[in-house]
């Protein structure tokens, strides 16, 4: 038995109870190592096994975190009182220190802090309200400071490329099994910066999705070979900076008339509107109407099958 499987004792394997929770397996593996939130039994596998009131703790936690709490500060409460927590009204987590700290990061060249404050966020906020609330705001930040000439263009790129392999050293984490759908993620030709795309692909992976990450300026009939040879269920693209609209509206117009039947193309990124026009390829403004988005895609696909 591996550590995703079902236990047949009457316990749940990390997978079940990281379903069950509303967690990710790494967030527990992570809250157990660091807070000793709940001690599970292991199985003559040294497998992980959990027993109910484990699931029921987790998911109290969960909760709290979703409202704001810090799990540094609630990990060795007592049920009674995470549960008293839960009935108050909930924190305001919308505050500006995650920013405020990522930015003196990359303003002093601290890419260790950096990852720290990114991997803080993320076990307080989640992934993808971390990616709306905290990642992006921070890159668009930054590209703006260096468009007016307050950032140097170093420390931009310190920031993006510790941001990309962060979010797609969670991307890995995050694996899928071979029998869940295929979304292909990327950058079309001609836009290198692929930030938006590792963002993308893991919010796939979050909704299901089994991922394959391209990355930046691939060429539309790359993109096509690339989603016929997967069987991909869906096509994410990231446009940002189409140094190129013409181009790249011909690239757009290439993918619509090539793709496969039932593959679904979705776009994003901040200049996405600007081909709004483009039929059958549907705009997601943000990661959190990208998730509902792909999930519902999923739950189409289950229908048909």
């Amino acid at each position: 038995m591996n550590e995703y499987c079902i236990s047949m004792d009457g316990k749940y394997s990390i997978r079940m109870a990281a379903q069950l929770s509303g967690l990710t397996p790494i967030t527990i593996r992570t809250w157990e190592n660091r807070y000793q939130v709940v001690t599970p039994e292991r199985s003559g596998g040294n497998q992980r096994l959990y027993s109910d009131e484990d699931v029921k703790r987790l998911k109290q936690l969960s909760r709290a975190v979703d409202r704001g709490y810090k799990i540094g500060n609630i990990c060795s409460l007592p049920a009674e009182e995470l549960e008293e927590i839960l009935l108050q009204s909930p924190i305001d987590r919308k505050s500006p220190k995650y920013l405020e700290l990522s930015l003196k990061a990359v303003e002093d060249l601290n890419p260790y802090l950096l990852d720290e404050i990114l991997e803080s966020a993320v076990l307080e906020m989640g992934i993808v309200e971390a990616m709306e609330q905290l990642i992006m705001p921070m890159m668009v930040q930054i590209g703006e400071g260096w468009n007016r000439g307050e950032w140097q263009i170093y420390q931009e790129h310190m920031a993006s490329e510790l941001v990309k392999s962060f979010l797609l050293r969670k991307l890995q984490l995050t694996g899928k099994s071979e029998k869940a759908p295929v979304a292909v993620a990327a950058a079309p030709a001609g836009q290198s910066h692929s930030l938006g795309a590792a963002a993308a692909a893991l919010t796939a992976s979050i909704a299901g999705f089994r991922v394959i990450y391209i990355g930046g300026d691939t060429p539309a009939e790359d993109l096509v070979d690339i989603v016929k040879k997967s069987d991909a269920l869906v096509l994410l693209l990231s446009i940002v900076f189409p140094g190129n609209p013409g181009a790249l509206r011909r690239d757009l117009d290439t993918l619509v008339k090539s793709l496969p039947e039932g593959c679904r193309f979705l776009a994003g990124g901040s200049s996405a509107r600007s081909f709004a026009s483009i039929q059958s390829m549907e705009i997601t403004d943000n990661l959190t109407l990208l998730r509902q988005r792909l999930q519902e895609i999923r739950e189409e696909r289950s229908i048909e099958y």
